[in-house]
């Protein structure tokens, strides 16, 4: 059923001399090269996000108040300590001495403006949904800052390691375009040239907060195609690479490159639209769910590189419900559900990408072989990154699209459950049941009385089918022997603080 690629015989016919590196091959001392399956379009980091990339590219040059450890936990950053002195109010202590890569102060008046921007609806910044419980900000003195909510939020503090923090006299100065175009952070590194879509250059720069990095430069680059990644790598063109499919991995054992791999935070699955009348049948979308060997897919095409499922959160993050079980593989059940649903000539689109997650183009097309094996007419579209993340973003893209929902960096299922409330642009489901369990799980402060109200939405999400439930996907990674301090974590961001490059 599965049609794979020879990826590796790709890989290996590859013309690296006509790579665009050429010459400059990464062999200089302090420079990184990094080959990545897409790239961010735009460098307003609130604003528009492209997916994983985004996690990559933005936090070397921005700083968020609250960053996160392995297992979601809140952990100091440009705000260096946490209070709940009510329950709909929190205060935070500012670092001190911080300074944007500009020369402009960061303080709490910063941070206000930042999170009110962010929270005013008529800017569309996409990070508003992670922390839309903020009823209002204040600055007391400058390095405090008080958050009031709309009710008791208990993960406040997780929440607010996803705004970036930015300089707000340089942005008002300059306007959102132009700052899009020479971004300013509070981050180790500045931005040094960028081509949208394609490859970011970044320098290390004196004075942050967070040390002087052990590299003075990154350079980022966007390259779709796995094999070609695999052979960037193994030529020494790059020093890291993300996404490595697990069938090119043993190639990489040799000549002192290594394998690095850790589950992350995040779901891949095909979103259903539950609004179209040919999918509005729970039936229809359960013999969707029961018509795919999603075990065949991991073994198959991820070498195991993943956990089937059939919820949104993995064991690693708040909200994971143990009884819930995947939808097994049974395709003449997927039939009799058809017929039983009265469903004819159902013909259904899956919308993807190349190279933003690992292998979904190829797990596109096998979901796609599965559905047409038991009688639906089934096909693939493959959208550029920037096209795909605009489609899903203004709810579009009918009637289904491959996605990889992450809950990273809060490890939390409230980060991916937010998209299907129905007020939700990016959401294709219409449950009011599910928005009554959502909106009460975000005021709940009680952690296990909180847990139980994000697993009968886990549960609601699987019994309604909103979606083909696949996998939680390991992330991949390939480095070569030069490169030291580099570790996988589970939100996908690479800290680069401490990676070192020799020769």
């Amino acid at each position: 059923m599965l049609r794979r690629r020879d990826l590796a015989a790709a890989a290996a016919a590859l013309p690296l001399a006509t790579a665009p590196w050429g010459a400059s091959r990464a062999q200089g001392q302090g420079t990184l090269r990094v080959a990545l399956g897409s790239m961010v379009a735009a460098m307003e980091p609130n604003a528009r996000t492209s997916g994983p990339p985004s996690t990559v590219v933005f936090y070397p040059i921005f700083d968020t108040l609250v960053t996160t450890d392995a297992q979601g936990n809140p952990v100091p950053a440009l705000a260096t300590a946490w209070r709940n002195t009510a329950p709909d109010t929190w205060e935070f202590d500012i670092r001190q001495g911080v300074r944007f890569s500009n020369g402009e102060a960061f303080d709490a008046a910063a941070a206000k403006w930042t999170l009110e921007r962010v929270l005013k609806p008529e800017n569309r910044q996409v990070v508003r949904a992670r922390i839309a419980t903020i009823k209002s900000v204040e600055a007391p003195g400058p390095h405090s800052l008080r958050i009031v909510t709309e009710q008791p939020d208990p993960i406040l503090p997780r929440r607010l390691a996803s705004p970036f923090m930015l300089p707000p006299a340089y942005f008002q100065r300059v306007g959102e375009q132009e700052f899009a175009n020479r971004p300013v952070g509070t981050g180790p590194f500045e931005l040094a040239a960028f081509q949208p879509s394609a490859s970011v250059t970044l320098r290390a720069r004196e004075g942050s907060w967070r040390g002087q990095p052990k590299v003075r430069e990154i350079v980022l680059r966007s390259i779709p195609d796995a094999s070609t990644r695999v052979a960037a790598l193994r030529a020494g063109e790059v020093h890291l690479a993300e996404n490595i499919p697990p069938d090119l991995a043993r190639q990489l054992g040799q000549g002192g490159t290594r394998v690095v791999a850790n589950t992350i935070g995040q779901v891949n699955l095909i979103i259903l639209n539950t609004r179209n009348p040919a999918l509005a049948d729970r039936r229809v979308r359960q013999a969707l769910n029961l018509a795919v060997d999603k075990q065949a897919i991991v073994e198959q095409l991820l070498s195991g590189y993943g956990e089937v499922t059939g919820q949104l959160v993995a064991p690693n993050g708040v909200g994971h419900d143990p009884s819930i079980q995947p939808y097994p593989y049974d395709p003449d059940r997927a039939r009799q559900l058809l017929r039983e649903a009265g469903v004819r000539n159902l013909s259904v689109k899956i919308h993807t990408t190349q190279g933003l997650q690992l292998m979904d183009r190829e797990v596109s097309e096998a979901v796609a072989g599965y559905l047409s094996a038991v009688g639906v007419d089934s096909s693939i579209e493959v959208l550029e990154t920037a096209a795909y993340v605009d489609a899903y973003h203004g709810g579009r893209m009918d009637p289904a699209f491959f996605i990889g929902w992450w809950y990273f960096p809060a490890m939390d299922g409230d980060f991916v459950f937010v998209w299907n409330q129905s007020t939700r642009p990016q959401s294709r489901i219409h449950n009011a049941e599910f928005d009554r369990l959502y909106a009460a799980s975000t005021a709940e402060m009680d952690p296990e009385k909180r847990k139980a109200l994000l697993q009968q939405m886990g549960r609601l999400l699987h019994d309604e089918a909103a979606g083909i439930f696949l996998y939680h996907p390991r992330q991949t990674y390939g480095v070569r022997a030069e490169v030291s301090g580099f570790e996988p974590r589970p939100d996908r961001v690479i800290n680069f603080d401490p990676i070192a490059v020799r020769g």
